[in-house]
């Protein structure tokens, strides 16, 4: 160890235990930890502090007979003790504790043995801050002045975790400073011993080989075939990869010696109480190093491959891959080695292995909610008809889930049906019912309830005949869901009171939430509030406590719904936002436009209209770029709720124009009650203007529509609450006085001309660049109110074609905008540091 860790800040923890140790009761320490982990360096550091200790000599070999002076307190450092250490020099120690009671024997080595009063000290890897301030002070001995800072801190990071946090391959490292940067450092990693050696004959690879030789040479061959593995792995997987032969030791004593000689560690026991193994990186490669050696490592990668290819099949075909949470868990920790084996295997001519690999890692990473990583894995996939039909089947199950995860959900269709022609044929299998689940959604995403319940009742009897309770508590769910949509709520309460007696048992929080959640509302529709309440604010506090990766996103919105529709709108709206958040975090895009439509309705019914504005607007552009899961529903609705905005702004042909633009081709609740909303409101503004007759058709027409919303059924466009929102804006409105409206500033839809405030009408017709600037102000003000335009903005709108200097730009700028504002708008257009907009009280109208 260099003598920069003498610094305070490297192995404090470990320093005061040893010196506590040595002046503790028992005389025999010892040290134990794998190679290059400082040993030697710490034991060194607290003998050579001057502190308490009291040693009146420090000996580097045990005394003989008469070799210590009665009385005197003395230490002996054994230091390198490699392998087991000999019967004889344990009986040597024991002997000289015995017959020198003044005396104390500190220990070094990476053999775990056993003494009687022995104390000993396992030594770790260094702590990642530590190990970042090693590499620090060890490259500032290389090259002067070097620090750690932003710039290159997460790739140090990053380095030192590659290098295990070891101090000496830290130290091997940061000696290449001057000639190799941090990131070529981290980008050798593949070739981590030439990296780490140094001219003075210090290098990992010998270090770690002192070790490996103590191992005889039929447990060095069989523990080579170890270094396949990446992470951790278990016995079991061991014993199915490694191939010893009828001379070579078992498994389990391979692992046991390597236990011993600090080249292998214990992972604490999982949630299946099953024992785990790690390399350190290191050690693997040196492992893997010595079976490409020895010719012997694609027959064992091809073993390990096939293990766990095998594993995730089971995991997927017995367990539905998440209804034993033990089993999830477990396959969560083989992640990086399906990630290797897949790397290993993707292109191998074994089509079927190579398919296997593939969907067994896209599945995993689907459940990690790792979404973009899945869809890499499953773009790598060759086309190949030599693969099962089943296994290429859940292929396009899995693309199809990832196309409605983006919100393309034509995709999502056309993969489906794709995965169902595979299938034809084929008997039942754990893919038939994943597929029917999946396609009763999409019936229900596209409004199609009776399909959707037809194939929901279809996966749910495939599950049936495999013995699959999850399937079946998952399409109960479903089921329960649409019967509650439909008015049934006894059937509704019956299936998801089943879902959860299913779900419950299985330890899936994530499902069990949803049904629970759904089994809330049906609770509130049945007048039992208080019990849906709690029931819904439980799903919301367990939903909290879950992992990222088991978060239900939608059940804060099925909460939210229930505040909603009791009115309670504040509580309501910190629910969806928490729906949004969790939407936003998971990479959900298809469920994002619905989500900020509701928040969007809640806010129009609070009155804000400039949030509804914004939430609304935000969901209609995802809407029109295909990302949705309701598709036109959302997009629709979305207008609807716009038109409303505008024509509580005044501005009744935007209203119109946004009605026109959400039109659906059959009856839909949410855009009745829209239209007749706006309706309303321009029959208010028709009478305030004494057009009295105009304002009798207006609401006439209105209160039709508003009559016709009510003969609609609940899921004829827009969902319950949404509508009982609007019903609830529109019965504020009917005794409540007009709302007062600033200044309005019409002009027609190229800003010919304009007129503020019922002043005079300002010809723009032949002033090209103030009617530009002052089009690009009212529609911005139009889109988002508020919204300030810069300079460049300004000079863009105003002077497309040309091209000036900043200077002559922001002058050109800044003196149209004057002779605008001097034509009458003083009132209207405002100006601050951020740029200039439309006063927010000023109501813009097309004429």
């Amino acid at each position: 160890m260099p003598t920069t860790t003498t610094s305070p800040s490297i192995r404090t923890g470990e320093l005061a235990e040893l010196r506590a140790a040595l002046r503790g009761p028992s005389r025999l320490v010892s040290l134990v930890g794998p190679p290059g982990v400082g040993k030697s360096w710490l034991a060194e550091a607290a003998l050579d502090a001057d502190d308490e200790l009291g040693f009146d000599t420090v000996l580097e070999s045990l005394p003989s007979e008469g070799g210590l002076t009665h009385g005197t307190k003395t230490v002996v450092f054994l230091d390198d003790i490699d392998g087991a250490p000999s019967e004889s020099l344990t009986g040597d120690i024991a002997h000289c504790l015995e017959a020198f009671p003044g005396l104390t024997v500190l220990t070094a080595g990476r053999f775990r043995f056993h003494a009687p009063d022995q104390h000993l000290i396992a030594l770790d890897v260094l702590a990642h801050d530590e190990a970042i301030a090693l590499f620090e002070q060890a490259a500032a001995q290389w090259r002067p002045g070097f620090r750690v800072d932003d710039t290159n801190l997460d790739t140090i990071a990053a380095l030192v975790d590659g290098l295990d946090r070891l101090p000496l391959a830290i130290e091997l490292a940061a000696a290449r400073t001057s000639i190799l940067t941090p990131r070529q450092m981290l980008d050798r990693l593949d070739r981590r011993f030439d990296l780490l050696a140094s001219d003075a004959g210090r290098s990992l690879r010998d270090a770690l080989s002192g070790s490996w030789q103590t191992l005889d040479e039929l447990t060095r061959a069989t523990a080579a075939q170890l270094g396949v593995f990446r992470g951790s792995f278990t016995l079991d997987a061991a014993e199915h990869v490694v191939n010893a032969g009828p001379q070579g030791p078992s498994t389990l004593d391979v692992i046991q010696r390597l236990l011993q000689r600090s080249l292998l560690s214990v992972v604490e026991p999982t949630a299946s109480h099953t024992v785990r193994y790690r390399f350190l990186n290191s050690v693997r490669d040196f492992a893997q190093m010595q079976l490409q050696e020895a010719g012997d490592a694609r027959p064992a990668e091809r073993r390990h491959a096939a293990f766990f290819a095998d594993a995730a099949h089971t995991y997927r075909t017995t367990r539905l891959g998440v209804d034993d949470l033990a089993a999830r868990r477990a396959m969560s920790l083989d992640l990086p080695n399906l990630q290797t084996a897949h790397a290993r295997f993707r292109d191998d001519e074994d089509a079927q292995l190579g398919h296997e690999l593939c969907v067994a890692l896209a599945d995993l990473l689907i459940a990690r909610r790792a979404f973009d990583e899945a869809a890499q894995v499953l773009s790598e996939l060759p086309a190949s008809d030599a693969a099962s039909r089943e296994i290429r089947a859940e292929a396009a199950y899995l693309r199809a889930t990832l196309a409605i995860v983006d919100g393309d959900f034509e995709e999502a269709e056309a993969l489906a049906d794709r995965a169902s022609t595979l299938l034809a044929g084929v008997d039942t299998c754990h893919v038939t019912g994943w597929l029917a689940h999946l396609e009763g959604y999409l019936a229900s995403v596209a409004g199609r309830a009776t399909d959707a319940q037809q194939s929901y009742e279809r996966g749910l009897q495939t599950y049936r005949e495999l013995g699959f309770d999850y399937g079946v508590g998952l399409c109960s769910t479903e089921l329960g869901r649409i019967e509650r949509d439909g008015g049934d709520l006894v059937a509704a309460s019956r299936l998801l009171r089943r879902a959860l007696d299913l779900l419950e048992p299985t330890g899936n929080d994530t499902a069990t939430n949803r049904a629970r959640a759904l089994y809330g509302l049906a609770l509130a529709d049945m007048g039992e509030t208080d019990a849906a309440i709690d029931e819904l604010e439980r799903c919301v506090r367990v939903n909290r406590e879950l992992p990222p990766s088991q978060v239900e996103p939608t059940v804060p919105g099925c909460a939210g719904f229930l505040y909603f529709e009791l009115g309670e709108l504040e509580r309501a709206d910190e629910l969806f936002a928490e729906q949004l958040e969790l939407i936003d975090a998971q990479g959900y895009a298809g469920y994002r436009a619905n989500a900020l439509l509701d928040r969007g309705i809640l806010a129009l019914e609070r009155g804000e209209v400039g949030q509804a504005q914004s939430l609304c607007r935000d969901a209609l552009e995802l809407s029109a770029r295909g990302e949705s899961m309701s598709g036109f529903s959302t997009l629709s609705a979305a207008q609807s709720c716009l038109a409303i905005v505008h024509a509580v702004r005044g501005n009744f042909a935007e209203a119109r124009k946004r009605l026109e633009g959400g039109a659906p081709d059959q009856p839909n609740g949410l855009y009745t009650l829209a239209a007749a909303a706006v309706g309303l409101l321009e029959a208010r503004h028709a009478r305030e203007g004494g057009e009295l007759a105009q304002a009798e058709r207006l609401e006439r027409r209105a209160r039709a529509r508003l009559d016709e919303e009510a003969m609609l059924s609940e899921s004829a466009g827009g969902n319950r609450v949404q509508r009982l929102s609007l019903r609830r804006t529109i019965a504020q409105w009917h005794d409540a006085p007009a709302p007062t409206t600033g200044p309005v500033l019409e002009l027609d839809e190229q800003a010919r001309w304009f007129v503020f405030d019922g002043g005079e009408r300002v010809d723009l017709s032949r002033r090209g660049s103030m009617r530009r600037l002052l089009l690009h102000l009212a529609r911005t003000h139009l889109d988002a109110p508020g919204t300030r335009s810069t300079t460049f903005e300004l000079l863009d709108a105003g002077w497309p074609d040309d091209t000036v200097s900043v200077e002559a730009g922001t002058n050109r700028v800044y003196t149209t905008m004057s002779r605008l504002r001097g034509l009458g708008l003083e009132e209207a257009i405002r100006t601050d540091d951020e740029g200039y907009f439309v006063d927010e009280s000023v109501v813009v109208r097309w004429q």
